[in-house]
């Protein structure tokens, strides 16, 4: 009886291991997926005078486009030869939300993987699958997507009220890959 308990334990938990989405990538080896994802909101003032908007200044990382190169200006606190792909993740700030960009790295290691409005479900070397604000892609290496809404927000700041109209824009960059050697970060 105890052996028979022991096989269907054993069993069910190769079941359980075999459903779980493992870190699928068709990219060659020694390359990395590059991907970029922003959130940017714009206020306007529709009416009134609105209080300042946050200042945010922090980007982390530089990528150049013509020899496919990524350089990190602080650790990002992971190895870059571990993931299937490295996703550039920023806010940026206009108008009356403020202003300034604010970006880091965070390495993704198995599919799917999910940030924000983001989830990532596939990568190729040509291209990438994703869902942004619940609508499906397939990106080519080299192109953008886009996604935008907008809200109208009223603000009451004692005495005073102002309307502003944010416009929140979601982008996603697919780069393709690179080779790991491309990519550099500060040793600590």
């Amino acid at each position: 009886m105890k052996s028979v308990l022991l096989t269907f334990s054993i069993v069910a938990l190769l079941f359980l291991a075999s459903c779980q989405t493992r870190s699928t990538s068709s990219l060659p080896e020694g390359e990395v997926a590059f991907i970029e994802y922003y959130t940017t909101v714009d206020g306007l003032a529709l009416e009134g005078t609105p209080p300042p908007g946050m200042r945010i200044d922090g980007p982390t990382y530089t990528f150049d486009d013509q020899t496919s190169s990524l350089h990190s200006f602080v650790n990002p606190g992971f190895d870059p030869l571990q993931p299937i792909a490295i996703l550039g993740m920023g806010r940026i700030l206009r108008g009356t939300e403020g202003g300034g960009l604010s970006s880091r790295l965070m390495a993704i290691s198995q599919l799917p993987h999910k940030e924000g409005e983001f989830s990532l479900k596939s990568i190729a070397k040509g291209r990438i699958k994703f869902d942004l604000l619940g609508k499906a892609y397939s990106l080519e290496a080299g192109k953008e997507a886009l996604a935008q809404y907008w809200l109208v927000d009223t603000i009451e700041n004692g005495t005073e009220r102002a309307i502003i109209r944010k416009t929140i824009s979601h982008q996603v960059v697919y780069h393709g890959s690179m080779k790991r050697n491309a990519i550099s970060f500060p040793v600590e």
